[in-house]
């Protein structure tokens, strides 16, 4: 199994907020800082205390040298007592200086130097060699017999020579365990080297599944959501929205994503409605005004039919200057009919006009019929001036056709 899929197993398991991911992601990370960090400071200490160890036997090994060399150079200046006073003096000199050396790095060691002695069967005063010169070899020389002071410098050197011995061993195991601490302190530092990669490699392998963990279960997301809204913006409603069934802030902001979305599709399917309707609309009223033109044209083109043969009955009853009433009275009536009519023909037409374009409707087709109207009134009037009649039937004629 890949580690992308890892972390999407680990992600449905778990369910988690994005809150209680970051959590988790740093409780984890923390986790992983300090145990890195105490396991460092475990090897560190480690070696530490290994070179502390070997320092402090380096230390005791360099102390039990100069005692040897202090021990040894006290010898020759023991064996060189007795021959002159000057002489003596400054041996005496010299040997209180070699046994204050001694002392010095005696304090150093005492421990160490008397479990030594107790091994090999030597007392507290073995290891003071002041403490003979001051009294054996300055009584013996003092007053001058010489047998006492050979006799205190064999005692003396014999002493120097246990404890010369003594100090010889000891360095030698002091040495030993020098090396063998240098050894175990390479050693330590070679398993600290290896537990450093070790630790390494595990907190990458630990540290790697869990960024991918929180680029899956929380950037990934939100790139997806973010494109989804920008596909939104411009208008595209025909889209998934992604990690909607999550139960988390982001799964929250997905629905919310969503609402957006659907809302839009009804807003952009309502738009598309209200368009449809209004091209409907619109071929709607032009086909009721192309109607209404064409029944326009037809009865203004009867009226002015029937009004033509009125007023031709009126023109000939006028030229044949008959006297009889009757005809006269006939013809003015139908004349009278027809402009009734056909004024109420235009008080009807102008109300369906003006209907129409109060609801923004108004169709251009009812102008190509008005010049017909303005055409036959310049007709009438050209008729009129013709004939110079000033009879009323000719006037009702020509208002008729107005």
């Amino acid at each position: 199994m890949s580690i992308g899929g890892m972390a999407g197993k680990l992600q449905r398991k778990l369910a988690l907020s994005i809150r209680g991911k970051m959590l988790l992601t740093a409780f984890l990370s923390l986790g992983v800082v300090a145990f890195l960090s105490i396991l460092h400071l475990q090897l560190g200490w480690n070696i530490a205390a290994r070179m502390a160890e070997t320092d402090r036997v380096d230390q005791r090994t360099d102390s039990l040298v100069a005692m040897r060399m202090a021990i040894l150079q006290s010898e020759v200046d023991v064996r060189g007592l007795g021959r002159d006073a000057k002489s003596d003096e400054e041996n005496l000199r010299n040997l209180g200086i070699d046994n204050k050396d001694f002392e010095g790095d005696f304090k150093k060691i005492a421990g160490f130097v008397r479990e030594g002695g107790k091994a090999v069967g030597l007392d507290e005063d073995d290891f003071h060699l002041d403490k003979l010169v001051g009294s054996r070899i300055k009584p013996a020389l003092k007053g001058g017999d010489r047998a006492e002071i050979a006799k205190a410098i064999d005692e003396y050197c014999d002493k120097a020579n246990r404890l010369n011995d003594l100090f010889l061993t000891l360095a030698t195991d002091s040495t030993k365990e020098m090396r063998s601490h240098f050894v175990g302190t390479s050693t330590a530092i070679d398993r600290a080297e290896r537990v450093n990669i070790a630790t390494f490699i595990g907190a990458f392998v630990m540290l790697v599944p869990l960024f991918f963990f929180s680029t899956r279960s929380i950037l990934r997301p939100l790139r997806q959501l973010t494109l989804a809204m920008q596909e939104l913006a411009r208008g595209v409603v025909e889209l998934a929205v992604p990690a909607r069934d999550r139960q988390d802030e982001i799964g929250a902001m997905a629905a919310t994503v969503e609402v957006f979305r659907a809302n839009t599709e009804k807003m952009q399917s309502l738009e598309r409605e209200r368009t449809e309707m209004q091209q409907r609309a619109a071929e709607e009223r032009k086909r009721l005004m192309e109607d209404l033109a064409g029944r326009f044209d037809e009865r203004i083109s009867g009226d002015h039919q029937r009004g033509r043969q009125a007023q031709y009955a009126c023109r000939c009853s006028h030229q044949s200057g008959r006297s009889d009433a009757a005809p006269r009275r006939r013809c003015e009536r139908g004349v009278d009919a027809l402009h009734q009519q056909r004024q109420g023909d235009r008080h009807r037409v102008r109300a369906i006009v003006g209907e129409l374009e109060g609801s923004g409707a108004a169709d251009p087709a009812l102008g190509r019929h008005c010049p017909q109207g303005g055409d036959r009134r310049r007709g009438d009037e050209q008729g009129r001036r013709e004939r110079g009649g000033d009879c009323g039937a000719h006037q009702r004629c020509g208002e008729a056709h107005r």
